[in-house]
């Protein structure tokens, strides 16, 4: 027999045996880096290396900048480290990272995320896509990225400037302290709906606003949603799919699935065309490629071949929300934060965008950002850091 005849004893046998096995698996998983003779530093169960990033005491970029900093200071061109209890490779040698970059980036193309398409559909994108699905998605989207198609989006963009400059003015106006770190935000949401999701989002008017309310929550990691991080770090992939976990809270994917859809749906029966990345999206929705034409479907009303779902759609109208919303407002709340502390760079920047302007009638065109080299510099931090990227 399995059981005995005490139901507190078979509960308490199961736990148990349940707890021993996932502490062993755990320590075998720990155990990866010296098995396989790479150096590794002291991982902590069940933290691993990065225990102040798991109980959110340190970024992502923080924690791993310790790491990078105590393996150069052991002398190790590079290291195994753990996030939780999923091992990564850190190489710190800069021939080590340009070989990987040049000779085997086809061997580093995983990012190894949890990913269900089918239960949680918005962690389908790019970034969590892997191997040959990974590749045919690239393909799809790479023709988004060109130049021209920057070019084609530019005034979209630039259209949300105006309630920036707005903002701005009436602070300076009335001498009223800002919060810039909030207001750019809200600057990037407005941008980001407008360019991506084809909305009008309004945040820089309305901080309280939907886009800008399930914006902030995407990023917002407390209690439930802190151990569902750690869990897919520490769980195995497959066993995550068997029990059907989503990493996305079912508020978020909801409000989201229902923005693209409805942009979508609108667009499609409406004929709509706007400069936008969305246009582009659905342009591979419909015709499995992207044109420069205004269309989003086929003349003879049929789906192309490879053309991505809806729910691709959204995912990778989800993940241009991800990568540029947080990471643009903190590159330019820095930027400003330097220009304020280094008064004769902000000079020097003032006069070439005053001098590019004057050439562009006054206009923020395309043309005249291209122009603009110092302000790249700025924005590289090439101006205030020697070293940076």
């Amino acid at each position: 027999m399995l059981f005995s005849d005490s139901l507190i004893v078979d509960l308490v046998t199961i736990i148990s045996t349940i707890v021993v096995v996932s502490i062993a698996y755990c320590k075998w998983k720990l155990s990866y880096w010296n098995n396989t003779g790479l150096p590794t530093l002291s991982p902590v169960f069940p933290f691993g290396d990065t225990k102040e990033l798991l109980l959110g005491q340190k970024s992502f970029g923080e924690q791993f900048q310790d790491l990078y900093k105590e393996i150069r200071a052991k002398g190790w061109k590079h290291a195994g480290v753990y996030l939780a209890i999923q091992p990564f490779y850190l190489p710190v040698d800069p021939k080590i990272i340009k070989h990987i970059w040049q000779v085997d980036f086809q061997h580093f193309v995983n990012h190894g995320n949890y990913i269900n398409e089918e239960v949680d559909p918005l962690s389908g994108h790019l970034f969590n896509l892997e191997d040959a699905k990974w590749k045919e998605m690239r393909v799809k989207l790479t023709p988004t990225f060109t130049s021209g198609k920057m070019k084609m989006m530019f005034q979209t963009l630039a259209d949300c400037t105006h309630g920036l400059k707005t903002i701005m003015n009436e602070c300076a106006t009335s001498g009223t302290p800002i919060e810039i770190k909030d207001v750019l935000g809200r600057f990037t949401t407005d941008i980001i709906g407008s360019a991506a999701f084809g909305l009008e989002c309004n945040s820089l008017k309305d901080p309280d606003s939907t886009f800008r309310k399930y914006g902030k929550k995407v990023f917002e990691l407390q209690g439930w949603e802190r151990i569902k991080v750690l869990a897919q770090f520490a769980l195995p992939h497959s066993f995550l799919r068997a029990i059907k976990f989503k990493q996305t809270q079912s508020d978020v994917e909801k409000f989201f699935m229902k923005v693209v859809r409805d942009t979508a749906d609108y667009r499609e029966k409406n004929k709509i065309y706007r400069k936008d990345f969305m246009h582009l999206l659905l342009q591979l929705k419909n015709r499995g490629k992207v044109s420069d034409d205004e269309k989003v479907t086929q003349e003879n009303g049929k789906t192309g071949e490879k053309a991505l779902t809806m729910n691709e759609v959204a995912a990778q109208a989800f993940v241009f929300f991800l990568a540029g919303f947080e990471t643009s407002s903190t590159l330019m709340t820095f930027t400003l934060y330097e220009l304020a502390t280094n008064p004769d760079i902000q000079g020097k920047l003032r006069e070439e965008i005053n001098t590019v302007l004057a050439k562009h009638d006054g206009q923020m065109t395309y043309e005249a950002m291209m122009e603009m080299t110092y302000m790249e510099k700025v924005l590289n931090g090439n101006v205030f850091l020697p070293f940076s990227l």
